[in-house]
């Protein structure tokens, strides 16, 4: 188990450290010195940090959504799962959320 962990968080962590090694993290924008046209490029990526958080955001939530609903279709298989009845409740809501568009 704890090998296939590895192979999973191994090409994880060879992105972050590539990434890492791409931003430049020990330069200083601040202390330039010129106009604005003269300092050289910092290597900062260009893209607004608001997609890309909630890309990375989605992925999250999609990922955590997927796993749940693997865990639930595996515990379907065990012998002593007992199938919960639907509260009434439950239908109700859906026809108010279908109704609500």
């Amino acid at each position: 188990m704890s090998i296939t962990i590895l192979f999973f968080l191994a090409p994880i962590g060879v992105i972050v450290a590539w990434w890492l090694s791409q931003q430049r993290l020990t330069t200083e924008p601040w202390l330039e010195v010129g106009a604005i046209g003269e300092v050289r490029d910092t290597g900062a990526s260009s893209l607004p940090a608001a997609p890309i958080g909630l890309g990375v955001f989605l992925a999250v939530v999609s990922s955590l959504f997927a796993l749940f609903i693997s865990a639930y279709f595996m515990r379907m298989q065990v012998a002593d799962w007992v199938q919960l009845p639907a509260p009434k409740l439950l239908w109700f809501n859906t026809g108010v959320l279908i109704l609500s568009r």
